[in-house]
């Protein structure tokens, strides 16, 4: 009898540790590396994204997600290729994440050999072609040299065009979009120069521009090349209109001063009484439209992976890299920039033209 008794209670103690044991071993915590250039030049866009990544784990401190930051020292190519293998080997990240399409080329096959989700801060062709496992948001750079196409030529009735462009992958994701789009319109490019990010002297380019009557100049370059392309412009007396594309931001324009004055690029903008005042709460200092965009960049992304994180959570799913892709393809949200689905290009550009005025952006007037 006493031995039946054992048996009986023991018997009940494995019944009622089971549910504690499972849900003790269940998976609740999303780790998600970030990819961001930290130091080198291109922090001026990623202090802004991290910071709405801090802001939002500060707003929600409960949400069971942890971000491990690595450098990416700008887009150095061995800095990125070592610190994505770090995360996703070493860490073991659930879910990698980088603030830019152009290091998809380089960084895709690590996500793919090791099945890890890869979320980049924009959308490309070298997203849509990375494989099941690379998504993009945000910027969308399909529609963004459209865009400009359109602006250039409805707006400014600009006919005839250059491309200037610097020989990486942000660069000349530009062409294709830009010249069907202009095409479609009735415009020509009459001139197209490829140059190294390094270049510096392009006084025969702007010659070469005025000789052959160029209307407006598509020059998504940064660094030394876009410095010295707007000085020597400015020098040489180029009257067409310039657009930059989105890689000139506020730390550019201290540098170029004057010879920006009337430049046109695109940037993420955004007046947010509500998000700035989220801010505030925990970071002092007010931002303009500009920065704010970013850290909503930001923000945007690690609620909507949290939203993604909770469905998995409902449906009693594991937080594995497998079941967070499939997540990824149908989970939508609505953040600061406007919806989020990463399962699909974004349905905009994500960017506005803006125009330099006294050495700041302002909204560029439109048709």
């Amino acid at each position: 009898m006493l031995r039946r008794h054992i048996f009986t209670i023991l018997l009940v103690l494995t019944c009622l540790s089971l549910p504690l044991r499972a849900l003790s071993d269940t998976k609740e915590t999303l780790t998600i590396g970030a990819l961001l250039s930290l130091s080198g030049g291109l922090e001026q866009w990623c202090s802004y994204m991290k910071k709405g990544m801090q802001l939002a784990l500060l707003e929600h401190p409960d949400s069971g997600i942890k971000v491990i930051y690595e450098d990416d020292h700008s887009l150095d190519r061995k800095a990125s290729l070592a610190a994505a293998q770090k995360l996703v080997n070493f860490d073991k990240v659930d879910l990698l994440t980088t603030w830019t399409a152009s290091s998809i080329p380089l960084l895709a096959p690590v996500a793919t050999r090791s099945k890890t989700p890869f979320v980049a801060g924009a959308y490309d062709r070298n997203v849509k072609n990375g494989g099941p496992y690379v998504f993009g948001t945000l910027v969308n750079y399909e529609l963004l040299p459209r865009q400009i196409a359109q602006f250039l030529f409805q707006t400014h009735q600009a006919k005839r065009y250059a491309l200037i462009l610097a020989a990486d992958d942000w660069s000349q994701s530009y062409v294709a979009p830009f010249q069907e789009e202009l095409s479609s319109l009735g415009g020509e490019v009459v001139m197209s120069e490829t140059l190294s990010p390094q270049e510096t002297d392009m006084r025969s380019i702007v010659i070469k521009l005025r000789e052959r009557k160029v209307d407006a100049v598509l020059a998504p370059l940064y660094g030394s090349s876009l410095y010295s392309f707007l000085k020597q412009a400015s020098q040489l007396h180029f009257e067409g209109l310039i657009h930059v594309g989105d890689g000139m931001f506020e730390e550019d324009l201290k540098i170029a001063g004057n010879t920006a004055e009337g430049v046109y690029a695109t940037q993420i903008w955004l007046r947010s009484e509500e998000l700035a005042s989220l801010l505030a709460e925990h970071f002092p200092g007010t931002l303009n439209p500009l920065q704010l965009g970013l850290v909503a960049s930001g923000y945007d992304w690690i609620m909507h992976l949290n939203h993604v994180k909770q469905v998995l959570l409902k449906e009693n799913k594991e937080l594995s890299r497998e079941n967070l892709r499939e997540a990824l393809m149908t989970v939508r949200t609505k953040g600061f920039l406007g919806e989020q689905i990463y399962g699909a290009p974004p349905a905009t550009s994500g960017e506005i033209n803006v125009v330099v005025q006294n050495g700041t952006y302002v909204k560029a007037a439109e048709n």
